[in-house]
């Protein structure tokens, strides 16, 4: 059985997949820039600030661009949308006031905190940048959501170079770039679809304002979880055990962003996919074909990504002190996979409005991740954060798919999966116990026609799309 509309999903994960590979490219051309030219001191206190602002942002806006794309896409009803529009616009507004006074109190009442302003002025234009994203997104303006987000980009790596070239790069100079970058991207996105003409005080809903409250607020609770999730193993690592041993697991972290780029592009496809169904039946049947195919392209992703980087660490990194991070690769990439699957099994809470089960769910992960970590990281070390960091995604995973079978009906070919999960457990433990360049070749070789194998029908389809011959 094929699934219908794959032209449709190819081509919504073909712009997600450019638009977030800028913003990912952006974070290794930078590393020279601020390798030689920022101190460790300013660049910890930037990310500092980026960090704090990526929370205190949803907490403020309530995450109110999740329900512009939950109650705009597909509504062909322009009053409908115009009121969603003009509903969330204001509510953003007036809390960008409320926060703006909070924070200017006390920052007069702390000390006059050049970082305190610093993060109110990322929290509020990450805000109304990711309103103005979703919003082009729920008009079907895919094109400039990535335009936008490349020329944000281009503009960072831009005035940084200025810096660097006419003055001193430091943390304020990193903060000027950063916010001028993001109001560029509110500009071009406002030039292309005029959300402000939108706008109409008398169109402000206040009982769709509490059904969108209602609907956001559980996302709130699942942002801060995930923040919690993700800089929780490093916390640990180095409270624990020390600095050395987070600097290898912070550079073996750097490959599971291989899964991590597409399933953020994948999951963003899903999400509108699901949205554009028009029964729970529909849903039902549609997206449990499509993620048992994503599920078996993740996990045939892992299988072949694992030999691979043996390979990259064997001849690129065997000389330096990061090469005895190479057997954390597995488990890292394990995480970043359940994370993957727990995200699309996520989008049956969405379509039903069940968002507070989305919240549930990750903080059931992140309880049961931070909690092995602690309890085992004094017994065996950094493998006890390892396996903590995969456990719970899993955990998550797992619980997500209990709700959404039971909410849904959604159910996938756990046994293909299971199967696949078992290989690539057996090619880790020949990876470790083989340390030999060309057995890496060979369990890739073998590895590489195993996955072409169980996808050679998917694969066939992926082509004929991507040159004009499906239908």
């Amino acid at each position: 059985m094929q699934y219908k509309n794959v032209n449709g999903i190819l081509k919504k994960m073909s712009i997600y997949f450019i638009g977030n590979l800028s913003t990912k490219l952006l974070s290794v051309l930078l590393v020279p820039i601020y390798a030689y030219f920022v101190s460790v001191a300013e660049l910890g206190e930037y990310d500092y600030i980026t960090a704090v602002s990526s929370v205190v942002s949803p907490i403020v806006y309530c995450v109110i661009w999740e329900a512009i794309l939950r109650y705009c896409i597909n509504n062909c009803n322009t009053n409908e949308r115009d009121k969603v529009i003009s509903t969330s616009i204001v509510f953003a507004v007036c809390m960008t006031f409320v926060s703006a006074v909070l924070f200017l109190v006390i920052f007069l009442l702390g000390g006059h905190s050049l970082s305190l302003l610093f993060i109110l002025f990322f929290s509020i234009t990450q805000g109304f940048v990711s309103i103005w994203q979703f919003a082009a997104r729920s008009f079907g303006e895919n094109k400039w959501y990535v335009i936008s987000s490349i020329i944000g980009a281009a503009t960072i790596i831009g005035i940084e170079l200025l810096f660097v070239v006419f003055g001193r790069l430091n943390c304020t100079a990193l903060c000027v770039a950063n916010l001028i970058s993001q109001i560029l991207i509110v500009v071009v996105l406002e030039h292309r679809i005029n959300i402000l003409k939108k706008v109409k005080i008398r169109e402000v809903d206040f009982r769709l304002l509490r059904k969108i409250l209602l609907f956001t607020i559980p996302l709130v609770i699942n942002n801060v979880s995930l923040y919690l999730y993700n800089s929780g193993s490093k916390m640990i690592i180095k409270n624990y055990i020390g600095a050395y041993e987070n600097g290898l697991y912070s550079f073996a972290s750097k490959f599971s962003m291989l899964i991590s780029l597409f399933s953020t592009v994948v999951s963003m496809a899903v999400i509108e996919e699901a949205y554009s169904f028009n029964s729970l039946e529909e849903y039902k049947t549609k997206m449990s074909l499509l993620i048992t195919k994503i599920s078996k392209g993740y996990l045939s992703l892992v299988i072949v990504a694992l030999p691979a980087i043996y390979i990259l660490y064997s001849i690129a990194f065997n000389k330096t002190e990061y090469y005895p991070s190479v057997d954390y690769i597995f488990l890292l990439l394990a995480g970043a996979l359940f994370t993957a699957l727990s995200n699309n099994f996520g989008s049956a809470f969405q379509v039903t409005d069940n968002t507070k089960y989305i919240s549930i769910t990750t903080i059931i992960g992140t309880v049961c991740a931070i909690a092995f970590s602690l309890s085992s990281v004094s017994k065996i070390g950094i493998v006890g954060v390892l396996l903590g960091g995969a456990i719970g995604p899993f955990v998550m995973m797992m619980s997500r798919a209990i709700y959404a079978k039971k909410t849904t009906g959604l159910l996938v070919s756990w046994k293909l999966l299971l199967g696949l999960l078992i290989f690539s457990v057996i090619e880790y433990f020949l990876l470790m116990r083989m340390n030999t360049l060309s057995i890496y070749l060979i369990i890739l070789f073998i590895s590489t026609g195993f996955v072409y194998f169980i996808n050679r029908k998917d694969i066939k389809v992926f082509i004929s799309n991507i040159f004009g011959k499906g239908k």
